[in-house]
């Protein structure tokens, strides 16, 4: 088996020094050390390292650049076509990997995983994993060596379905996937683009309705049956532009919708495709404030549109605000949250130069 490690900062790329966590470069070469006295390492390896960052100084930038190295390593390793690590060093000639495993900060790990998984899309020929830490990897109580150790086994499960590729379980982890242990000790296999915002000083991880992929539980990859994966093509999004495009927005009762709307229509905000609003935890938002109400018919006749994150699904009882939502040019996307809501719209933009429902 090889794995392609790409390392990109973040709490599992750093130390403490001077009570800060702070980068340290030679932290990808600890984790490793750390990992084989561990668990010990027989599985091969490359190791590529396109930025190194602490993830909540991630920018639109930098998900172009984890998302280019990423599909450049995926789509070139089959040909043989050689790329150079960030040291100049050429990396895989010829042989194939069978996971690629990437290592991010928590605070914009939803948004990266998003960004990679509609830019990869799904049907993928093997896994490709996100793991992250809660705490520096020199303590004890950190999670991400098991965060990691949970993604070489995905890859090894992977491994033993190649043969039947339409298979759920191989569809289910044949796709760019987020795998972390929480404080509850569980470790959760989720969709990349199906996580949720974090609480506040809370590291832990999940999925919108708590749909996971599946659970790694004492080296067992348990896959949920119920799980449906989605049916994604490949896309090259410009992150930069398409995230420039779309306004994202955090709801509250103090929002003044006619100053927001001033502020939208005036020069320089009409090249806006569209406004995410993340809902409330129901999936509501005010429909019932005549200056809300007048805000979205505005949005809907300058054709700037709005997308609720989180916003209510048809097939559940919802509560009375949400029935005017087609009247007012709302389109909720019930599964995805912020960061996935965001990518998606990215996505569609890219390929069809507008949007559509979800």
């Amino acid at each position: 088996m090889k794995v392609l490690l790409i390392f990109t900062g973040g709490t599992i790329g750093s130390t403490i020094s001077n009570n800060y966590i702070s980068l340290d470069g030679t932290k990808s070469s600890t984790l490793l050390k750390k990992y084989e006295e561990k668990y010990g390492i027989d599985f091969e390896f490359d190791t590529l390292t396109p930025y190194n960052e602490l993830s909540e100084n991630n920018t639109s930038k930098t998900l172009n650049l984890l998302t280019h190295s990423v599909k450049e390593a995926y789509n070139n390793q089959a040909s043989g076509k050689s790329l150079v690590n960030n040291r100049g060093i050429p990396i895989f000639c010829s042989s194939s990997y069978d996971g690629i495993i990437i290592t991010h900060g928590t605070d914009s790990l939803a948004y990266s995983a998003a960004a990679l998984y509609y830019s990869m899309g799904t049907n993928l020929k093997y896994p490709v994993c996100f793991v992250s830490s809660d705490k520096p990897i020199e303590d004890e109580t950190a999670n991400g060596l098991s965060n990691l150790h949970a993604a070489i086994g995905i890859i090894r499960e992977s491994l033993k379905h190649k043969s039947d590729p339409t298979s759920h379980t191989a569809k289910s982890l044949n796709q760019v996937l987020v795998v972390y242990k929480n404080a509850n000790s569980r470790t959760y296999i989720h969709a990349g683009n199906r996580l949720e915002l974090t609480r506040l000083y809370n590291p832990d991880f999940y999925s919108t309705k708590d749909e996971v992929v599946g659970e790694v539980n004492n080296d067992d990859i348990l896959i949920n049956s119920d799980f449906v994966t989605e049916d994604n093509a490949p896309a090259n999004i410009d992150f930069v532009k398409q995230f420039s495009l779309i306004i994202p927005c955090v709801l509250s009762p103090g929002i003044d919708y006619r100053r927001l709307s001033a502020w939208l229509t005036s020069a320089g905000y009409l090249a806006q495709k569209a406004i995410v609003m993340r809902t409330y935890h129901s999936g509501t938002i005010n429909t019932k404030d005549q200056a809300a109400r007048d805000f979205y018919l505005n949005m809907k006749n300058l054709g700037i549109k709005v997308y609720l994150a989180g916003g209510y699904c048809k097939e559940v009882l919802s509560y009375e605000s949400t029935k005017d939502f087609e009247k007012l040019g709302i389109t909720p996307l019930c599964k995805l949250d912020l960061p996935g809501a965001l990518s998606y719209l990215a996505r569609e933009l890219t390929n069809n130069g507008d949007y559509y429902e979800y």
